[in-house]
Formats: structure tokens, sequence, C-alpha cells
């Protein structure tokens, strides 16, 4: 992991994730930007909307020479499900994707949670890919829904009994 810091998130790291977020969300679900997903990426992901979900959340950035390439939102404790604690979003800059900054975040949330789920776009094969290699494992399956159209999610554990 050459040069990249983990640290916990700050309150003055909302505009930043704010600015990830967008630029990660529609690297992984648009296919070009139409107005259903420019509206919904500029509603969901302003600083204020962050620094509620940081006040709300845990979060983790990897910062390079100061500057965040990726982070991991995961839910308190007392959130936790059968699969353990939700991690709500693990994003990557794509320039920084393969370069061990998730896999690194990754370790870093199974040290903190031992055992956790998520979901991930059914159409994300690197996404789906990294996570098996780290050991996730199906559990079920979800839907995100943006207007009338519902985009399937896979939901992955990590940790806990195996079904």
């Amino acid at each position: 992991m050459n040069g990249f810091q983990i640290r916990p998130a700050e309150a003055s790291d909302a505009a930043v994730l704010a600015a990830l977020s967008i630029q990660v969300w529609l690297d992984t679900y648009a296919e070009g930007v139409n107005s259903q997903f420019a509206d919904y990426v500029l509603h969901a992901f302003t600083p204020e909307k962050i620094q509620g979900e940081l006040a709300q959340n845990n979060c983790l950035v990897s910062t390079l020479d100061g500057a965040v390439v990726a982070f991991a939102v995961f839910g308190l404790a007392n959130s936790a499900t059968e699969h353990g604690v939700e991690v709500s979003r693990l994003y990557v800059q794509p320039r920084f994707q393969q370069q061990g900054v998730g896999h690194a975040l990754f370790a870093e949330l199974c040290r903190q949670l031992g055992q956790f789920w998520l979901s991930v776009y059914h159409a994300n094969h690197n996404a789906i890919r990294f996570y098996h290699r780290q050991g996730m494992r199906q559990v079920g399956r979800s839907y995100f829904e943006l207007g009338c159209e519902q985009h399937e999610n896979y939901v992955l554990a990590f940790g806990g009994a195996t079904t």
C-alpha cells in the first residue's frame, strides 16, 4: 500500500467525500449521465448529507499525500444484524482501484468489525470478484430503486457462521 494512510473521517472531509461519492457512483452505475442520474447524485451526495451520515455512522478514509482516494462508511454497533454491521459504502476512486487501497480498507474493516455485510451492484463484476477474493459470500439480494427502475444488488457477508 505505497504511501496510502487510513484514518477516521472528520467533519471537514464532508465536501471531499461528497465529490468522491458522485464520481464513484456515476462510474459504477451510469453509462452516460441522464437527468435522473444527475438529480440523484446532486441530491444524495451533498456535503450536508455526508455530514449527517458521518454523525450517524463510522467512516474510514484512505489518503495519498493528504488527498482522499477511498473511503468506507459503516454502521454503529447497535445497528448490527445477524451478518454484523452494514458497510453502506466502500468507494475507491477509479484511478486507484487495483492498487491495494480497497484491500487495505477491507482489512481494516475486518480488524475493527470482524463480521459485516454490504450490498454490491450485480453488474459491478470487478467489485464482486474483489469481495469474493476477500472471503465474502452471497447471502441474499436487494434492490436499489431509482425512479421507476429497480437495480439488483447482491448482499454479501463476511465473517460469522457460513450458511
